[in-house]
C-alpha cells in the first residue's frame, strides 16, 4: 500500500522491493511505500523452519541504495553519517556533531541488503540489520544474541548479549561475558593481532614486550593467542582463564567452569566462518606530527586500512573519510577459521569478535557523534577486532563506546568489556513463536 489512500497490487514472484521501478509505484518513489512482508511466503526461497526465513519474512527488506521507508536519501544509505543521520563536522566554532534536521531514524532502520558486489566475498548477498531495532533478539544456548547479520555463505551472525531468563526472555541490557586487555604486551605492531607473532607476555615490570618483530611476516603470523582469545575460549569451552588482568563475576579471574551453559555443547551448530582481524597496512602520510610507514613491524609508526577505509578520526587529519564499510576481508591471514580453508585455519574454537566494519553497517559512527541509537549500543565500552594502528609505545585497536561511538583508537592494555561473536550453521531451525523481541525473541532448536 502507498499513502493518500492508493493501494496497488498484483505484481507476482518478487523477492525484493527493488524489484519494482519507482515510475510503477508512485510518482515520487519508494518512501511512500510499505510493506507488510519483504517476501511472499510463497517466494521466500529458504526453508520456513530456519532462522534465516523468519528474518526475511518478519521484516521488509530494502536493498540499500535506495530511497526507502527510513532512509531519506535518494542514493540510499549514507555510511559517513550514524543511522540517525548525525556526523562529524568542525567549522569555527568546534561544532563536531551535526544532524539532518529533519529527525531521526531517516538513514536506516531495519533491515538491509548490500548492493554493491564489492562489499561482500565473492559478489553474494549479505543481509544486515541497521539502526535503532528491537527485533532481532535471539536465544542460543542458554544466552541471548542479536542478530547482526547473514554471512556469505548464509550463516547467521550474532552478537553475545547476555545470559537468557528461565522463560526464554532477553533483557534490554546487555551483559559482557569478561572484562580483559586485548593484549597484555603493547610496544610492537604485532600486538594488534588477534594471534600474533610475538608472545604475549611482561618481563621485568614492562610489558613493552621482550623482543621486537623484524618483518611484517613475523609480526603478523599466528602463533600466539592474544589475551582476548584466551578470554573467549576459555568461556567458549567452560574453563579457566588464567590471565590477571581478565575478570569476571565479581571474580579477579576468569573462571567459566561454573557456567550453566557452555557454547561448546552446542558447537555442532556454529558455523566455521571467518572472522576478520584487518591487519592490511594503510598509505603512509603524516599525521599528529607523527611519520606513518607502511611497514607494519616492530616499532615503526602504522596506520592500518581499517583506518582510511572508514574515515575514523578527525576528517581533517584523515583525507579520505568516506566510510566504505566493507564485508570484504582481503588477506587469508587475517580471515580466522577453525578449518575452512578460506581463512587460515588458525582458530581453535569458531568465535571471533564484531568488526569497526559491521559496525558501521549497523548503524554505529565516529566518536565524535555520541549519543547514537543503532542496537549495538550496549552501555558499556567494548572491543573489537578491528586494529587500528602503532605509533609512540602504544598498540591500538578499534573500541565501541558505551554509548555506542566508534572510536578509532584504544590501548591494548586496556581493560574493556568482551562480547563474543559467533555464527549459526544456514540449517539451523528456530522455533515458530518467536517474533525477535525481548518478550519473545527467536529460540534456535536444540536436538
Amino acid at each position: 500500500s502507498v499513502s493518500g489512500g492508493k493501494y496497488y497490487g498484483g505484481i507476482p514472484s518478487i523477492d525484493s522491493i527493488d524489484q519494482i521501478s519507482v515510475d510503477n509505484v508512485l510518482e515520487g518513489g519508494y518512501e511512500n511505500l510499505s510493506c507488510d512482508s519483504s517476501f511472499d511466503c510463497a517466494e521466500n526461497p529458504f526453508d520456513s523452519n530456519t532462522l534465516k526465513y523468519k528474518i526475511l519474512s518478519d521484516n521488509c527488506v530494502f536493498p540499500d541504495d535506495i530511497r526507502s521507508t527510513f532512509v531519506s536519501n535518494e542514493n540510499g544509505i549514507d555510511f559517513t553519517k550514524s543511522n540517525d543521520s548525525c556526523y562529524f563536522y568542525e567549522d569555527s566554532n568546534n561544532n563536531y556533531q551535526r544532524c539532518d534536521s529533519n529527525g531521526k531514524n531517516n538513514n536506516g532502520k531495519g533491515v538491509y541488503y548490500a548492493t554493491d558486489s564489492n562489499m561482500t566475498e565473492g559478489g553474494e548477498t549479505v543481509y544486515y540489520y541497521r539502526g535503532n531495532i528491537n527485533n532481532n533478539y535471539v536465544v542460543f544456548s542458554g544466552y541471548c544474541w542479536k542478530i547482526v547479520r547473514t554471512t556469505e555463505d548464509g550463516g547467521i551472525r550474532l552478537f553475545y548479549w547476555g545470559n537468557a531468563s528461565s522463560n526464554n526472555t532477553c533483557s534490554n541490557n546487555a551483559s559482557p561475558i569478561a572484562y580483559s586487555r586485548f593484549n597484555n604486551t603493547y610496544g610492537d605492531n604485532s600486538y594488534i593481532g588477534y594471534m600474533m607473532g610475538l608472545n604475549n607476555s611482561c618481563t621485568a615490570g614492562s610489558c613493552l614486550g621482550s623482543s621486537n618483530s623484524t618483518s611484517y611476516n613475523q609480526a603478523h603470523s599466528n602463533t600466539y593467542n592474544s589475551t582476548i582469545k584466551k578470554v573467549i575460549d576459555a568461556w567458549y569451552t567452560g574453563n579457566n582463564a588464567t590471565q590477571v588482568d581478565c575478570y569476571a563475576y565479581g571474580e579477579t579471574t576468569c573462571n567459566f567452569s561454573q557456567l550453566d551453559w557452555k557454547l561448546s555443547n552446542s558447537s555442532y551448530l556454529i558455523s566455521d566462518t571467518p572472522y576478520c582481524n584487518d591487519r592490511t597496512v594503510a598509505p603512509g602520510r603524516e599525521l599528529y606530527e607523527i611519520t606513518f610507514t607502511t611497514l607494519g613491524y616492530g616499532t615503526n609508526a602504522t596506520l592500518y586500512n581499517v583506518v582510511t577505509r572508514l574515515g575514523l578520526g578527525n576528517t581533517s587529519y584523515y583525507s579520505d573519510n568516506n566510510n566504505n564499510p566493507s564485508f570484504v576481508c582481503s588477506r587469508k591471514n587475517d580471515k580466522f577459521t577453525v578449518s575452512n580453508n578460506d581463512g587460515n585455519r588458525s582458530l581453535t574454537y569458531p568465535v571471533g569478535l564484531i568488526t569497526s566494519d559491521e559496525v558501521i553497517f549497523a548503524g554505529g559512527s565516529s566518536y565524535y557523534n555520541n549519543n547514537q541509537t543503532h542496537y549495538l549500543v550496549t552501555n558499556e565500552t567494548y572491543w573489537t577486532m578491528s586494529p587500528h594502528g602503532y605509533h609512540n609505545q602504544m598498540s591500538a585497536v578499534n573500541i565501541v563506546y558505551s554509548d555506542g561511538a566508534l572510536d578509532s583508537a584504544f590501548e591494548v592494555s586496556e581493560e574493556l568489556a568482551v562480547f563474543p561473536v559467533i555464527t549459526l550453521n544456514p540449517s539451523v531451525r528456530v522455533l515458530p513463536s518467536g517474533t525477535g523481541t525481548t518478550s519473545k525473541p527467536y529460540i534456535i532448536a536444540i536436538d
